[in-house]
């Protein structure tokens, strides 16, 4: 179980980082553009912002989904087969071991996951102040008829 939880980590991790890169290249895309319109950059500012908060809510269920699997674990870290010289506490102590090793590889994931997620939500964030500034239409009142 811990291992196919490694897996996914690394699949959401190889997803993030595709997402990310995909992402900062339509940003710089919409950026360069020269032909661009005001309505044209909002609407791609919203999309990229729905696209980190959906990866926000991936990232808290994979930390949820660790917890439950790394919580089962420790639930069965007193499991061993008898019928050895060895006393039982060394078993106990080597299923702890891995499972302490299997702790810190996930957060380590999840760490990473949310450093991506946290440069991506900053690089976007960047980008709609300058587009703030760049694509600024003053509204200009309509003068009183009169």
């Amino acid at each position: 179980m811990n291992r196919a939880l490694i897996l996914i980590l690394g699949a959401v991790l190889a997803y993030f980082v595709f997402s990310t890169i995909r992402t900062m290249l339509q940003l710089r895309a919409v950026w360069n553009r020269p032909d661009q319109d005001t309505e044209t950059a909002r609407n791609a500012i919203g999309a990229f912002a729905t696209r980190f908060a959906r990866l926000r809510q991936v990232i808290g269920a994979m930390f949820y989904l660790f917890g439950l699997v790394l919580f089962l674990g420790v639930e069965n870290i007193t499991y061993y087969l008898g019928g050895s010289n060895t006393p039982g506490g060394v078993y106990i102590l080597d299923n702890f071991l891995l499972l302490c090793a299997f702790a810190a590889n996930g957060f380590f994931i999840i760490l990473v996951l949310h450093c991506i997620q946290w440069a991506g939500s900053a690089v976007l964030d960047s980008f709609s102040r300058r587009a703030a500034t760049r694509f600024y239409e003053p509204h200009i009142p309509a003068r009183p008829s009169v």
